[in-house]
């Protein structure tokens, strides 16, 4: 190979080393914006994240406040028909023991 083909080889090789090089650093370029997107598109779903944590919590705090509101005459209620079942079971009581007294006395009478 003569020096003219040579000098003409290392030209067409430099070429393609530069055209390599461009081609190189173009895709740097792409990476580096694709980086730059997904931190951006990371932070967004942070902040979606973070502010349906804020609104799960926000609605708790209804639901249990609502409940609670509801919970505590329907407690009072339950206290005082509890207080009424009691009384209303003793005064039960207290009839059957009398008719157990009448029906003995009754069968007394009878023998």
């Amino acid at each position: 190979m003569t020096d003219e083909e040579l000098i003409k080889r290392f030209d067409t090789l430099t070429k393609r080393f530069d055209t390599l090089t461009e081609m190189v650093q173009a895709l740097t370029t792409q990476v580096q914006a694709l980086t730059t997107q997904v931190q951006a598109l990371t932070t967004q779903v942070q902040a979606n994240a973070d502010r349906a944590t804020e609104q799960i919590h926000d609605a708790e705090t209804r639901i249990l406040t609502a409940f609670h509101g509801w919970a505590a005459p329907m407690e009072q209620r339950m206290r005082g028909t509890l207080s009424f079942v009691a009384t209303f079971e003793e005064r039960v009581a207290g009839l059957e023991e009398r008719m157990r007294q009448m029906e003995q006395r009754q069968q007394q009478q009878h023998h």
